[in-house]
């Protein structure tokens, strides 16, 4: 099976978004099966000099029409250069080590997606064909085929009880104990109880001139609202002339009145807010996906804190308990955190793990990451366990992946020990107009509960006996230099 044919079977046939997961599709870092690079070509050294991952995609374009496998290979080693977390271009080049008949690095590439949780199936492609007479790639597709089944006790809590669209966001209001969710189609906030029944929150009228909302976020302390809106195309009322105004709204948790707008800059770049977090002292920090920055709200001001070209779209983010770090996500990039007192970001990483494709990322329990994960295959939820010092990933754990209603999960909320995320936001069912596809139909937004800790209690038996097995090396070690 090709990549483009992987990419449409998985989203529904929708072409606009396979071409669109092309680039933002995400795998963890393993390392590149060696290829032929015993005397480097005119090729390789013309790959090597390009920076801008379209210029190398229309090289292997150019390679794929002309079937030359070992170009696609260098092509494809350079573009997982620069998207290391993809799982479309690694799941491409192994399909070319099997064509080439290369086994070990055709192997080599699937344990790398298999072990990140991964659920391609080679056997059904004839790409495969030349490396496929051994007990090895039996095996190999045996475990990928593992990651495709249902995994996590999660359940459905409640189903929201709205015909709107587009649900793109929620949160928990503690004091009232109720959701709100917002719609990115209609701009309309609901709040809504524990049985799934809705009531409409704020709508967009001529006072508060909303658009499509995108994000919303509770200072619990202050009793407010936020919700970041945005005019774009996917808005039903959509009006050219003010594309891509907005700005993030200020609501009175408790009855909805609206307190204040704080506008976009008037800068010129296109803004959508993804997704925020209140810190306590009620600052906002909020991810903006389009213009690759975060935004802040302090002394009644918004203002953008920083912003990289290393960057492809900011989408999730959270803030640590001591609220020194901001953590936050990169679809294409990964995980990134932002030391608020040194003003530094660095990168998170965890050798063989897949950390691309998050949307939504909420910190639990102090110590520990939730983060969605909507553009692997399968779609999953993983607890990380970022280590003492907060700066870097001690442990990644799955809690719940390729359940059925696990329809393009999209953000979340935690409340009390649970977390509640959108299992079917259907995001693929509708095109880049926001306008559902010819044959769709929208079901109605099914919410799903998982506790958090699950597994916690054996995964920290298994470090702390991977520790003890260490340190019992060591002083046999010592032990023997001694004699």
């Amino acid at each position: 099976m090709s990549v483009m044919s992987t990419l449409l079977s998985y989203s529904r046939k929708n072409l606009a978004l396979g071409l669109a997961l092309l680039f933002v599709s995400a795998a963890g870092h393993a390392q590149l099966a060696p290829g032929n690079t015993s005397v480097k070509s005119a090729t390789e050294f013309e790959l090597e000099r390009m920076t801008e991952i379209g210029q190398v995609y229309e090289q292997l374009l150019k390679f794929q029409n002309s079937k030359e496998l070992q170009k696609q290979v260098w092509a494809l080693q350079k573009l997982l250069t620069l998207r290391p977390y993809s799982t479309v271009f690694r799941w491409e080049l192994a399909r070319v080590y099997g064509q080439l008949g290369e086994k070990s690095a055709a192997y080599d590439t699937l344990i790398a997606l298999q072990k990140q949780g991964m659920a391609f199936d080679p056997t059904t492609d004839s790409a495969f064909k030349p490396v496929s007479d051994t007990p090895a790639f039996k095996y190999i597709a045996e475990g990928l085929a593992v990651n495709a089944k249902p995994f996590g006790e999660g359940k459905v809590a409640l189903t929201v009880q709205s015909d709107a669209e587009l649900i793109e966001s929620m949160a928990f209001d503690s004091k009232r104990n109720r959701f709100l969710f917002a719609s990115a189609k209609t701009g309309e906030i609901l709040s809504v109880d524990n049985l799934g029944v809705s009531k409409r929150f704020v709508v967009p009228d001529v006072v508060n001139r909303m658009s499509g909302v995108y994000a919303l976020a509770i200072d619990a302390k202050n009793d407010y609202l936020y919700a970041a809106s945005t005019m774009t195309n996917t808005y039903e009322k959509f009006k050219p002339e003010q594309m891509g105004m907005g700005g993030i709204y200020q609501f009175d948790l408790a009855d909805s009145k609206l307190l204040k707008i704080f506008p976009y800059p008037a800068d010129g770049r296109m803004r959508i807010i993804s997704s925020m977090v209140v810190a306590n002292n009620g600052d906002v920090y909020a991810a903006d996906v389009a213009s690759r920055s975060v935004m802040q709200i302090r002394a009644n001001k918004l203002t953008q804190m920083f912003t990289s070209d290393a960057l492809t779209g900011v989408r999730g983010i959270a803030l640590s308990a001591d609220n020194k770090r901001l953590y936050f996500s990169d679809y294409e990039m990964g995980l990134f955190y932002a030391d608020l007192e040194l003003s530094q970001i660095r990168a998170m990483e965890i050798a063989g793990h897949n950390l691309g494709g998050i949307d939504g990322i909420y910190l639990w329990d102090k110590k520990y990451l939730i983060a969605l994960q909507n553009s692997t295959l399968p779609s999953r939820i993983v607890r990380i366990e970022l280590n003492d010092a907060g700066t870097g990933i001690a442990a990644l754990q799955p809690l719940e992946a390729a359940k059925p209603d696990m329809l393009s999960p999209t953000y979340g909320a935690l409340k009390a020990d649970s977390f509640y995320y959108i299992a079917n936001s259907q995001r693929d069912l509708y095109d880049a107009s926001g306008k559902i596809m010819s044959g769709e139909k929208p079901e109605r937004r099914r919410i799903y509960r998982i506790d958090p800790s699950f597994g916690l209690a054996e995964a920290q038996r298994q470090a702390q006996a991977l520790r003890n097995a260490e340190a019992a090396r060591k002083r046999n070690a010592a032990s023997g230099s001694n004699k």
